[in-house]
């Protein structure tokens, strides 16, 4: 196999990944709490958790959606009372913090991620920290150029 069919064959696992992944992500569960919820809301309590001084832009922005699609899941997980919204003195800004139930969900969700991973390394012995760093600088280098080619479409659409 050449270099190229080889990078053809490694996108197209990734590209399978990436469906399974979204099956994965839209099965709701139990994180600790009688709450059923989806991995996105997991992730956005994490989010939470651990960014000092979170907003909805500032979330926004670190994963790569709308503000309108992070206030939708924050409005969800308030009501579930995962978190709450706290004024800023002066401005328009909401600041979000995890209450207790939100940091059971989230450390919750830490542990399973633990568990979970562990299991897949225990399959992987012959892979080292460095083989991993290389892998993730890989895929962000795809994802960067993916990102870019998105852009460029969008822009040739308009």
């Amino acid at each position: 196999m050449d270099r190229f069919s080889a990078f053809a064959t490694m996108m197209d696992t990734l590209f399978e990944f990436s469906s399974v992944s979204g099956v994965n992500q839209s099965i709701p569960r139990t994180y600790g709490t009688e709450d059923v919820m989806y991995m996105a809301e997991v992730h956005l309590l994490r989010d939470i958790r651990d960014t000092e001084n979170a907003s909805v832009t500032s979330l926004a922005e670190a994963q790569g959606k709308s503000k309108s699609a992070i206030t939708q899941l924050v409005n969800k997980l308030e009501k579930k009372k995962l978190l709450k919204k706290d004024s800023m003195p002066g401005g328009r800004n909401i600041l979000l913090s995890l209450t207790d139930k939100g940091y059971t969900v989230a450390e919750y969700h830490d542990e399973f991620d633990k568990a979970e991973y562990s299991n897949i390394l225990a399959g992987l012995p012959d892979y080292s920290e460095e083989d991993f760093r290389k892998i993730t600088e890989l895929m962000q280098i795809i994802i960067d150029g993916s990102k870019q080619a998105i852009a460029e479409k969008k822009e040739q659409a308009k």
